[in-house]
């Protein structure tokens, strides 16, 4: 695909009709930009959820908490999966190097707090910043996303609604650009602007 990629995106292009490949170039182009700038920030996600996990266990003695934070942090890009990892791999940890049920409820403790952290202001701020919309857009997209498809959901959550954000900022860009908006507002600045006659 990386070899034939160049030549795949122009036997696409020369199907798009020459009027309409400017606005399609743009408008892929935007689509394009964005999703890299989710993968950036998915990435950056992924690094700070690996230094708290590793950090966390690592202060209430879990025993090879770095690699299991490291590991956390490589599959937190699939939901749940590097939450449930961090998790298990600690318990096990803890059970293996038993020291009392003290340690035990700390990682529990420890993973809670995480994944609130995680949740409710890394995932939110950082993907939110990075793709250009809010963070309670993050959050709601992250919702539906769960409520619609579940697994899958969650993961195109985010850069599905970097792409309907550019979608809508094109139409309402055409909407205030067309002679139904435009002719509205000059007739109206018209009617203010004329003077009255004299009866």
């Amino acid at each position: 695909i990386l070899y034939d990629f160049d030549r795949i995106v122009a036997s696409v292009a020369d199907l798009i009709p020459p009027r309409m490949r400017d606005d399609a170039g743009s408008f892929f182009g935007d689509i394009d930009a964005v999703l890299g700038q989710f993968f950036r920030g998915q990435f950056t996600v992924m690094a700070i959820l690996g230094v708290l996990y590793s950090v966390g266990y690592g202060l209430i003695g879990v025993p090879l908490a770095l690699p299991i934070g490291i590991l956390a942090g490589v599959l937190a890009f699939i939901p749940y999966v590097g939450s449930l990892t961090a998790l298990g791999l600690a318990l096990l940890m803890t059970l293996l190097d038993w020291q009392g049920w003290t340690q035990l409820l700390s990682v529990a403790g420890v993973h809670a707090l995480i994944q609130g952290l995680e949740g409710f202001v890394i995932t939110p701020k950082i993907m939110g910043d990075t793709v250009g919309i809010s963070a309670i857009a993050v959050l709601l997209a992250l919702l539906v996303g769960a409520e619609l498809l579940g697994f899958t959901g969650v993961l195109l959550a985010v850069p599905a609604a970097a792409v309907l954000k550019i979608l809508f900022q094109r139409v309402e860009r055409r909407y205030r650009e067309s002679t139904f908006y435009v002719s509205d507002a000059t007739e109206e600045r018209v009617s203010v602007e004329e003077p009255t006659r004299p009866a």
